[in-house]
């Protein structure tokens, strides 16, 4: 409760997301989840993003705030600032962007923030 109910994953290979949907559903932990593939990238190859100056936060509890976000972020070279992102409601939607002076910084928030549960 308090977190998005909903995820996407990309696959390296067409053959493996297929195998994933067909098996229709997967557990994670003891969570059965559904598993659809998207409709405006089914089949489409996608390429790496470019490198950015910015590190997208995603699957963040919706009781975050953006001071709580700032107190993580600031501890990292080149932070610049931290955006939450809102539904058309008003509602935080559950992901954010930070932004840093360069690359680099950036890439090491991006690796060092890899997996971790907020």
């Amino acid at each position: 409760k308090g977190k998005p109910n909903y995820g996407y994953v990309r696959f390296a290979e067409e053959a493996s997301a297929q195998a994933a949907h067909a098996a229709g559903s997967v557990f994670i932990g003891r969570k059965k989840v559904r598993v659809r593939l998207s409709k405006w990238r089914a089949g489409t190859p996608t390429a790496e993003p470019r490198p950015s100056n910015f590190v997208g936060l995603f699957n963040l509890p919706y009781q975050i705030t953006e001071t709580g976000l700032q107190l993580v972020l600031q501890k990292f070279p080149g932070f610049l600032n931290v955006r939450l992102v809102n539904r058309k409601d008003g509602a935080f939607a559950g992901y954010a962007f930070a932004q840093f002076r360069s690359i680099e910084e950036a890439t090491v928030c991006r690796v060092s923030l890899a997996g971790l549960t907020l």
